[in-house]
C-alpha cells in the first residue's frame, strides 16, 4: 500500500521537471491563490498545465515583451488547449500585462488562455498585444464556454481565420461585463471587435470597442456573429470592412435581444447592424444625455439614471469624449466639464446645471446668458429661464495655482409656451396665433377637449432646433390621450413644423384625433418622421371630421403614412382637403397611407410624390374595412408620381381589399406612371384638363357628376365645391374653398420660383432638391447653393447641372450627396439651400443625419 501512496507524488513530481519559469508564491487555493508578479511566473502557468485548475492573483504589472524569443518565436503557449482547459480563476487586480506575443498562424485556440471552462476572468488588463492563430484566436480567450469574464480589456492586433475577436474569439454560455477592445481585429469568418462568435444564453453588457474589424463574412464593430444571447447597454466605434453579412455593432444576429446599444455610423463607415443597435453620428455618440436617456449606469447619477453600479463614467476629456468604464484609469488634469438635465426646455422652467470637471476645481463660476455676468458660484446649480432664446452657457473652475474654462454655444434652448386668449368654449375658444400658444397646446392635455381657433399664420421653423433634432411634440399622443376638441384655422398655416420621432407611433401636427374636428388649417412645409400612422396633419383621424385642409413638405415613417392623414379610421370623414407632399413608407399614399373601418374621403386631390414598398398609391395606400364597414373614396383626384417596389402599387389607390369603395375618382397615368389602380379610373394629363371627365355622365369611371362652379355637363350640384381654369392649378382642377396661394404648385405664381422643397427631409444620405419656375427662360441663370449654419458655403450647383422633372412643366431637380464642393461628405446638422433666379431668391432649410 505504501507503494502505490508514493508513485502520484513521483508523478506529479515528474510532471513539474517539465514545466519552465518559476512557480509563483502561494498553494493556488481560494484562501492562498498563486501570486503572479513576474513574466516567469507566467511561463511557469503555461507550461504546468497542472496548475490550470487553481487560483491566481497577479500583484504587479508584467511586461512581457521577450515573448516574442520564446519557442522559436511562436511566442506565449495559451495557459488551456483543447485537451486540457483552463477551469481555475485569474484576478488581475487591475493590472496590467503588456506586449504578449504569440505567432501560431496554424494552430487553433490562441490567446493569452488559449481554452476556458467553468473559469472566472476578472480585472486583467493586456496592452500592445499581437496575437496571431488559426481558429479561435482571442486576446484574453481563444475559446469560453462556461465561464465567467468581468472587468478586463485588450488592446493590440489579433489576427486569425475562424472566430476571431478582441476579448475571445468564440463566447458561449458565458457572460461578459465591463470590459472594452481597442486595436485591429482580423480574421475571415465570425470576426468582431469584442467577441468573434457569441451564442447561447449569454448575456454581454456594459462593454464597448474602438478596434477596427476587418474580414469578409459575418463582421461587426462589437460581435461578428450573434445567435441566442443577450446584449445590453454597449456600443463601438470602429472602422468596419467586409463582404457580406456585415454591420456597424453586429455583423449577422438572430434569436437574440439587443438592448439600448448604439454603433458610430460616420466611424464605422456602416448604417445597418443585423438584430439590432442604433446607429449614431459622432455628436449623438459623445452627448452624455444620448446613455442616460437609454438607462445607461453612470458615476454620480447624471438624471434621469438613478442606478447605483457607477458602471460608466463621461468626462468630456478622455476616452476621446466617448463613455468610458468607470474603473478605466486616466489622468486627472484641471479641465472644465459639464452637462444639464436638458438641452431644450420652455421658459419658466428650471435647468440644473452638473459639474463633471476632472481635478480637484476649489471655485466654480457660472454664466448662464453668456454676458460676462458669474450668474453662480455654486458647483450644480439651478437656473430658471423666463425669457425664450437661445443661450451660451460658460463655467470656469479653479484650484489652488489653475484655471479651466468650458463654453457651449447655442447650448440650451427656450422655446415660448404662452397660454392664449380664451377659455375654450365653443363661444370663447382659445386663439391661437403664435407658436408659443401651439406649444401650450402640446404641454396640456388636460385642455384637448376644447375649441381653438386659430387668427394667424405660424412660422414653426424654429421647431428644427427643438430638443435635439426631435422637433415638436405632437398634440395627442395615443388613443387614452387623444385629441378630442375642435380646431378651427380659418384658413391660416402652420408653416416649416418639424416633428421627428422615428421610433414612436401617431406623429403629425396632430398625433392622435378621437371624435374631433380640424378644419380650414393649411400645414406647409412639414418635417415628419415616426414609425406607423404618420402624416403631416395629423398620424390617426378616429371618428374624426377634417375638412377644407391641406399639407406639404416631407412624411416619413414606416406603415400606414400620407401626406395629410397616416391613418383615416373607424368613420372618419375627410372632405375638401389635398396634400402635395413627398410621402415614403409602405401602405402610403400623397393624401391618406390608410382609409380603414367605415370611413370616407371625398371631393380631395393629391398632387406630391409617394414612394414604399407595399400598397402605395398616389391618393391612398390602402382602403378598406370588412364586408360590414365598407370604406369609401369619391370624387377625388390624383396627379402624383408613384415609386413603389413592392405588392400592390396604384396610380390613385395601392390596395383595396376588404371593403374599399372608390367611385368617381380619377389619376394621372402620365404623371404617375401608373397604368392601373386598385380604384378609380385612369385619364391622360389632357382628358384629366377637362371638365367633361368630372361632370359628363359619359365618361367612363364617373356616375354621378362633381360639383363645379357654373354647372358644366351633367352637374346640378349648387354647393360650387370645384373649379377649373387653364391658368390655375396647372390646369387641374382646384378647390373653392381653399385660399389660392395655398393651392398645389403655386396657383398662378406672383413670383417666378414656386414650390421649393427636398425630399426626404430629414436625409440619409442623400436629398433631392426641387422648385417650380414659372418662366422657363430664368433656368438659363438659376442656380442652387448650400451654406452651414454659420453661413459658409459648402456646395454649388449651377444651372447646367438643374435636370427637368418628367412630367411636370417648367419644374427642375438637382441631387446632394451631403458633400461639399471638394466631393467630401459633410457633418450632420441643419443646412441651408438657396435658390437664385434673376433677382428673385428664396432659402430653405434641410437636416442631414448620419
Amino acid at each position: 500500500m505504501k507503494i502505490f501512496l508514493i508513485i502520484p507524488i513521483v508523478f506529479c513530481w515528474f510532471i513539474n521537471l517539465f514545466a519552465d519559469g518559476v512557480q509563483p508564491i502561494g498553494s493556488g487555493t481560494e484562501a492562498d491563490p498563486y501570486q503572479v508578479e513576474i513574466l516567469d511566473n507566467l511561463l511557469w502557468i503555461s507550461t504546468n498545465s497542472d496548475s490550470w485548475g487553481c487560483n491566481f492573483v497577479q500583484i504587479a504589472d508584467i511586461d512581457a515583451s521577450d515573448t516574442q524569443n520564446w519557442n522559436n518565436n511562436e511566442g506565449f503557449i495559451p495557459i488551456g488547449n483543447e485537451t486540457i482547459f483552463f477551469t481555475g480563476s485569474y484576478d488581475g487586480e487591475e493590472h496590467k500585462i503588456l506586449n504578449l506575443n504569440i505567432n501560431r498562424p496554424d494552430s487553433d485556440y490562441q490567446g493569452f488562455f488559449g481554452y476556458v471552462s467553468d473559469a472566472e476572468i476578472k480585472r486583467l488588463s493586456l496592452f500592445d498585444i499581437a496575437i496571431t492563430g488559426r481558429d479561435y484566436v482571442g486576446g484574453l480567450t481563444g475559446y469560453n464556454p462556461h465561464a465567467e469574464i468581468s472587468f478586463c480589456s485588450c488592446i493590440g492586433t489579433i489576427t486569425g481565420n475562424y472566430a476571431v475577436g478582441g476579448i475571445a474569439g468564440w463566447n458561449n454560455f458565458t457572460d461578459l461585463n465591463s470590459c472594452y477592445t481597442s486595436g485591429v481585429i482580423e480574421g475571415s469568418f465570425q470576426v468582431g471587435g469584442l467577441l468573434g462568435a457569441n451564442f447561447f444564453d449569454t448575456i454581454i453588457t456594459n462593454c464597448f470597442s474602438f478596434a477596427n474589424v476587418i474580414g469578409d463574412d459575418c463582421v461587426g464593430g462589437l460581435t461578428g456573429q450573434n445567435g441566442y444571447s443577450q446584449i445590453k447597454n454597449c456600443y463601438s466605434i470602429g472602422t468596419v470592412t467586409a463582404n457580406s453579412r456585415f454591420g456597424g455593432l453586429i455583423g449577422w444576429c438572430y434569436n437574440s435581444n439587443i438592448e439600448n446599444s448604439f454603433w458610430n455610423v460616420e466611424t464605422s463607415g456602416q448604417t445597418t447592424s443585423s438584430g439590432g443597435g442604433i446607429g449614431l453620428t459622432t455628436t449623438e455618440m459623445q452627448q452624455l444625455s444620448t446613455y442616460v436617456d437609454s438607462g445607461w449606469d453612470f458615476v454620480d447619477n447624471p438624471p434621469p439614471d438613478i442606478a447605483n453600479n457607477d458602471y460608466w463614467n463621461m468626462d468630456g476629456i478622455n476616452n476621446d469624449y466617448y463613455p468610458f468604464l468607470s474603473w478605466q484609469e486616466f489622468s486627472s488634469p484641471l479641465a472644465a466639464y459639464f452637462t444639464t438635465d436638458v438641452v431644450c426646455t420652455d421658459q419658466n422652467s428650471v435647468v440644473h446645471f452638473y459639474d463633471l470637471s476632472t481635478g480637484n476645481p476649489t471655485s466654480w463660476n457660472w454664466d448662464f446668458h453668456n454676458d460676462g455676468t458669474i450668474d453662480s458660484y455654486e458647483q450644480n446649480p439651478f437656473w430658471c429661464y423666463d425669457e425664450t432664446g437661445t443661450y451660451s452657457i460658460s463655467l470656469t473652475i479653479e484650484d489652488q495655482s489653475n484655471f479651466s474654462f468650458s463654453g457651449k454655444t447655442d447650448y440650451i434652448i427656450v422655446i415660448p409656451n404662452i397660454l392664449p386668449e380664451g377659455n375654450g368654449t365653443e363661444d370663447d375658444p382659445y386663439l391661437i396665433n403664435t407658436l408659443g400658444n401651439l406649444v401650450w397646446l402640446t404641454y396640456h392635455p388636460e385642455h384637448w377637449d376644447k375649441h381653438y381657433v386659430q387668427t394667424a399664420d405660424i412660422d414653426a421653423s424654429a421647431t428644427h432646433n427643438w430638443f435635439e433634432g426631435a422637433g415638436f411634440s405632437a398634440i395627442g399622443k395615443e388613443y387614452d390621450e387623444s385629441f378630442n376638441g375642435v380646431y378651427d384655422g380659418q384658413n391660416h398655416i402652420i408653416d416649416e413644423i418639424l416633428v421627428y420621432q422615428p421610433d414612436t407611433w401617431f406623429q403629425g401636427l396632430f398625433g392622435f384625433l378621437l371624435n374631433a374636428t380640424v378644419k380650414n388649417l393649411g400645414v406647409t412645409n412639414v418635417n415628419v418622421t415616426g414609425t406607423d400612422y404618420c402624416g403631416g396633419l395629423a398620424g390617426r383621424s378616429q371618428t374624426s371630421f377634417v375638412t377644407n385642409c391641406y399639407s406639404s413638405g416631407n412624411v416619413n415613417g414606416e406603415n400606414s403614412i400620407g401626406g395629410l392623414i397616416g391613418h383615416n379610421h373607424m368613420d372618419a370623414s375627410l372632405t375638401k382637403s389635398y396634400s402635395t407632399a413627398n410621402v415614403n413608407g409602405s401602405r402610403a399614399g400623397v393624401l391618406v397611407g390608410y382609409n380603414q373601418w367605415s370611413s370616407t374621403i371625398s371631393n380631395c386631390f393629391s398632387f406630391g410624390n409617394v414612394s414604399g414598398f407595399d400598397s402605395v398609391g398616389g391618393l391612398v395606400g390602402y382602403c378598406g374595412g370588412s364586408s360590414t364597414h365598407n370604406s369609401y373614396i369619391d370624387k377625388c383626384f390624383s396627379v402624383s408620381s408613384i415609386n413603389g417596389s413592392g405588392d400592390y402599387i396604384g396610380g390613385l389607390v395601392g390596395c383595396d381589399n376588404y371593403g374599399g369603395i372608390t367611385t368617381n375618382s380619377f389619376w394621372d397615368i402620365e404623371i404617375s406612371g401608373i397604368t392601373i389602380s386598385a380604384g378609380g379610373t385612369g385619364k391622360t394629363t389632357i382628358e384629366m384638363k377637362d371638365v367633361a371627365t368630372y361632370t359628363s355622365l359619359v365618361t367612363t369611371g364617373l356616375d354621378e357628376p362633381w360639383d363645379f362652379v357654373g354647372n358644366p355637363y351633367d352637374d346640378i350640384g349648387m354647393e360650387d365645391i370645384w373649379n377649373i381654369e387653364t391658368s390655375q392649378n396647372d390646369g387641374y382642377p382646384f378647390l373653392c374653398d381653399l385660399i389660392v396661394e395655398t393651392s398645389p404648385d403655386e396657383i398662378i405664381p406672383s413670383h417666378p420660383i414656386c414650390g421649393l422643397t427636398n425630399f426626404p427631409n430629414p436625409f440619409n444620405p442623400t436629398t433631392e432638391i426641387r422648385f417650380q419656375i414659372s418662366d422657363f427662360r430664368q433656368i438659363d441663370n438659376a442656380e442652387i447653393t448650400i451654406y452651414n449654419l454659420k453661413g459658409q458655403q459648402i456646395k454649388e450647383f449651377r444651372h447646367t447641372e438643374l435636370v427637368e422633372v418628367c412630367g411636370t412643366p417648367n419644374s427642375y431637380s438637382v441631387v446632394w450627396k451631403g458633400d461639399d464642393n471638394n466631393n467630401q461628405p459633410v457633418a450632420s446638422g441643419i443646412y441651408f439651400y438657396k435658390l437664385k433666379a434673376g433677382n428673385f431668391e428664396q432659402t430653405k432649410k434641410c437636416l442631414l443625419l448620419k
